[in-house]
């Protein structure tokens, strides 16, 4: 039964409308060194958005001679020349920004880490060391010494996104056997025992492993473009559930490719309403009790005034990142997006420095006995179930042979 607080949440008048954009060419392909990164941003807005700027944005339209905002095709000259029209439609209608940055290799690189590491499916991994944050940003950051490029870009084309399941987990066996052979790049000595058990483990039972996604749903979903919008989902979720908005409608820019993943994960996030993950994963509460009643659209952008501010916007962030130096009323307009908005990382970066977080909270943390003795019982219980899954393992694979 909802509580008194999800009621008023869910029953209040406001509602807000969620407009989202996509900059940087991704797909399923991550490794353009010309564009490393995938870019995104959502907007949030009255329900009455598309009909109440429809004025000003028809203004803005005749005045450039264009029949759409497309800050690509205008250039940083004529969106100067707007800049102070686009501010004061900005502020009227109270507009909130949610940017993502996500750097594209590293989602193959933490792709690659969950396939090999996750103990739910390699039983030679203890439990702690993927479930315990510290322990897994750690882990990844050591185990990213072995990896380059190639075993990098092998491992998503020839592996996760191989449509033959005969090659694919042919393609496996070599990044294994490539990365038993660096080992020696590994310096501490635990990491390296975990690694090398990990990739011992993967090579003798690789039917445990998802190494490869069977169907065009489940390799869209391990994309940048999906990464981005379960970023964004949660984070405009979250700020409505602060301001106590109900949010009505999600409207994306058409990209028929990812149409199925972002419906699904949206009519999953619907239906989830709240759940938490442990402390110590870092994950924290999701939920979603804001989108309860929400329907899920992609639109061209042609059609939509609020697609086309999100596109603008999403332009003058971008060049900001590339360290374009703005300067009057323009300068005042990225100001505000900046002011008014929330970023979202996900990039190696970002990852070191959750890592360097997570464990100066760990060292930080007094340790009592209690802490102490319930540390101790949750490793105990984690390590005794994964040596009692990887024993009923080996003997159906025993039995099999």
């Amino acid at each position: 039964m909802a509580s008194a607080h999800q009621r008023k949440i869910t029953n209040n008048g406001a509602v807000m409308h969620i407009f989202i954009d996509e900059s940087g060419n991704s797909g399923l392909s991550l490794f353009d060194e010309s564009q490393p990164f995938f870019y995104s941003l959502a907007i949030s807005c009255s329900n009455d958005f598309e009909k109440k700027s429809k004025k000003s944005m028809d203004q803005l339209r005749k005045q450039l001679g264009c029949t759409e905002l497309h800050a690509n095709r205008l250039g940083l000259t004529r969106i100067n020349d707007i800049s102070g029209q686009l501010l004061r439609i900005l502020k009227d209608n109270g507009i909130k920004f949610f940017f993502v940055k996500i750097e594209k290799p590293y989602v193959a690189l933490v792709r690659m880490f969950d396939c090999l590491f996750d103990p739910f499916d390699n039983k030679a991994v203890p439990w702690s060391a993927y479930n315990i944050e510290a322990l897994r940003c750690m882990l990844l950051i050591k185990f990213s010494q072995m990896i380059d490029k190639e075993v990098l870009e092998k491992f998503w084309n020839s592996c996760l996104m191989e449509k033959k399941r005969d090659n694919a987990e042919r393609a496996f066996m070599e990044v294994c056997n490539t990365l038993k052979g660096r080992l020696d790049e590994i310096v501490d000595w635990r990491s390296k025992e975990i690694i090398s058990d990990a990739l011992d483990w993967a090579l003798e039972y690789n039917s445990e492993i998802v190494f490869s996604l069977d169907d065009n749903l489940d390799r869209t979903m391990g994309a940048a473009n999906f990464i981005a919008i379960t970023s964004l989902i949660p984070g405009t979720c979250d700020f409505a559930l602060k301001k106590k908005l109900r949010i009505e409608k999600i409207i994306h820019d058409e990209q028929n490719q990812f149409r199925k993943s972002f419906e699904f994960y949206h009519d999953n996030c619907k239906n989830s309403k709240e759940f938490s993950f442990p402390e110590y994963f870092g994950t924290g509460k999701f939920n979603f009790l804001p989108i309860s009643n929400c329907k899920f659209d992609m639109q061209p952008s042609h059609q939509s005034n609020g697609l086309q501010i999100v596109d603008v916007c999403l332009y003058l962030l971008k060049k900001e990142l590339e360290s374009v130096t703005f300067k009057g009323t323009i300068k005042k307009l990225v100001n505000y997006i900046k002011k008014k908005g929330k970023s979202y990382y996900y990039t190696y970066s970002q990852m070191e420095d959750r890592a360097i977080f997570a464990c100066n909270k760990l060292l930080m943390t007094p340790l009592t006995e209690g802490a102490i003795l319930e540390g101790i019982k949750i490793v105990r219980e984690g390590e005794e179930l994964r040596q009692k899954k990887n024993g009923r393992i080996q003997r159906a694979n025993a039995h099999k042979k």
